[in-house]
């Protein structure tokens, strides 16, 4: 018996394993597919100093657990440190890496620096961004030196001391600091001792004054003056004292006009004041003085107040309206 619809069911049959061959062909592909978006992307850092063999860095002590939020860990590879972050499932077709700087998790010494970072997209600077591969990305930081030496510095305190209260500025608990660039070839640098303001110093007691300054070596010096310094660190002492009554003590000369304004040149009357403070120059302090040189204050009641401190008078002048004895009516 024949069966008339076996090779129509043969075709049936090569149809669908055809159709079903296809399927899984595009399943296979679609699952690697996703499988490769999914891969996790790490980027390792690693540094040398090919270029300049006394560079050199070293981990931080507090070496970061994180960068950006990625977790980040800590290996060897030869002997060497190796960083790795750990970016995850990263979407490297969107977003760009910025390559971080060394200095993020290392300690660079002396005049090390970064010159440039080798990557899978050519040679680059910290900082710049990087479209990264899915899977492991390296960047090789390369290290160099500076061409200068690092420059050697002295450091100097500057403090005042001496009749507390009398004036304001810092202290050896809180001085203002200087530093100081030195000569490489000499190995020294000059100081110039800075003004009383310039230093931050105000002498709140007319009777207190800067005497000198003390300098390295106990010497006394002046502000404006230089000092000649190697590498170290040094005090300079703005040291205060009361004035001495000689350097206080000062005469007011009081003047006397005629009813003009104009200036008698025979008469003057000196007030001496032998420390800081006011006095009053009225018609009963001068009064004698006047008689003897028969003259009268006119007006009477003529009276002000003469204030002495710092070195200063306030006001300046006094000029008391006088007439001569023989021509008052």
């Amino acid at each position: 018996m024949k069966f008339t619809g076996s090779k129509r069911w043969k075709r049936f049959l090569a149809v669908g394993l055809t159709v079903a061959l296809i399927i899984t062909a595009f399943s296979i592909v679609a699952a690697a597919q996703t499988r490769a978006s999914q891969k996790t992307t790490t980027v390792t850092i690693r540094w040398t100093t090919a270029l300049a063999p006394n560079a050199s860095a070293t981990l931080k002590t507090d070496k970061p657990s994180t960068y950006n939020g990625y977790p980040v860990t800590y290996s060897t590879r030869y002997g060497a440190p190796l960083i790795t972050i750990d970016l995850g499932e990263y979407n490297v077709s969107l977003d760009e890496f910025q390559i971080p700087s060394l200095s993020t998790f290392c300690d660079l010494h002396g005049t090390s620096a970064v010159d440039y970072v080798s990557t899978h997209s050519g040679d680059k600077k910290e900082g710049q961004n990087l479209l990264l591969f899915n899977g492991g990305n390296e960047l090789v930081y390369y290290l160099k030196g500076s061409a200068e030496p690092e420059k050697k510095t002295a450091t100097v305190h500057v403090y005042g001391r001496g009749e507390t209260g009398a004036w304001t500025g810092p202290t050896q608990s809180n001085p203002k600091t200087y530093t100081v660039e030195l000569d490489q070839d000499s190995g020294y640098g000059s100081f110039t001792i800075p003004t009383l303001a310039s230093a931050g110093f105000t002498i709140t007691d007319s009777t207190v004054k800067l005497a000198h300054c003390t300098v390295p070596g106990s010497t006394q010096q002046q502000p404006g003056a230089s000092i000649r310094l190697s590498e170290g660190t040094y005090s300079v002492i703005y040291e205060f004292q009361k004035k001495d009554p000689s350097e206080i003590e000062k005469d007011f000369i009081v003047q006397f006009v005629n009813s003009d304004g104009d200036v008698i040149p025979d008469l003057s009357y000196t007030i001496h004041f032998d420390a800081y403070g006011t006095k009053v120059v009225d018609d009963d302090l001068v009064y004698k003085y006047l008689a003897e040189k028969s003259y009268m204050p006119n007006p009477k009641g003529q009276s002000y107040r003469v204030t002495y401190s710092d070195g200063a008078f306030n006001p300046q002048e006094v000029k008391f309206q006088v007439t001569a004895v023989s021509t008052h009516n």
